[in-house]
């Protein structure tokens, strides 16, 4: 291909004007342009965005549905009283956030190993989400798996001597840490 040169048609999201090398002009259309543009990683995005019109506007529209992709994986709901920027500006904020996940553990049955001792569900084992490897075992006793405790949601049921532990991570967790739990004390 050669150098993009866009023009302000009627339509300016549906195509892009390229005069290939042999001197021939050549249209892509906006579902072409999205699907190059999808490989792009985020830092690449911002640059292209840059070029001109008709390519922010498809770099934000690739950068949404990456921002709905990576909200569905951190299982969480974006809302949009906090959405603040260009999707391209919000996508790097929140890819941020995944990457710096050191460890995620969910009190779901798929994503545990458990155990059935004294009429109670033991966690032995449970898989990290957040992708960094930091699974977490009970040399003994693990916390109960309660399936059901909060609005359908499971929670690990710890009681002062069951553990989960990780083994060691392989370098200092930067400071400061962030650590979201979910609660609930009783006593």
């Amino acid at each position: 291909l050669g150098n993009p040169r866009t023009h302000e048609l009627r339509d300016p999201h549906s195509r892009m004007l390229i005069t290939l090398r042999h001197g021939k002009e050549f249209y892509l259309d906006g579902l072409v342009l999205e699907n190059i543009v999808s490989q792009l990683c985020v830092s690449d995005l911002v640059r292209v965005s840059a070029t001109c019109q008709v390519l922010n506007h498809v770099s934000e529209a690739v950068a949404q549905r990456a921002l709905a992709r990576l909200a569905k994986r951190l299982q969480c709901t974006r809302l949009r009283l906090f959405d603040g920027g260009s999707r391209i500006s919000q996508l790097i904020m929140w890819e941020q956030l995944a990457e710096s996940t050191v460890l995620w553990l969910q009190a779901d049955r798929a994503r545990v190993r458990v155990v059935e001792r004294g009429g109670e569900t033991r966690v032995t084992f449970a898989r990290d989400l957040s992708g960094s490897g930091n699974d977490a075992a009970s040399p003994r006793d693990g916390p109960v798996l309660n399936p059901d405790a909060v609005n359908g949601w499971g929670a690990f049921e710890f009681d002062g001597h069951s553990v989960l532990k990780t083994r060691p991570f392989e370098c200092p967790i930067a400071q400061p840490v962030t650590l979201v739990v979910v609660a609930r004390a009783r006593g």
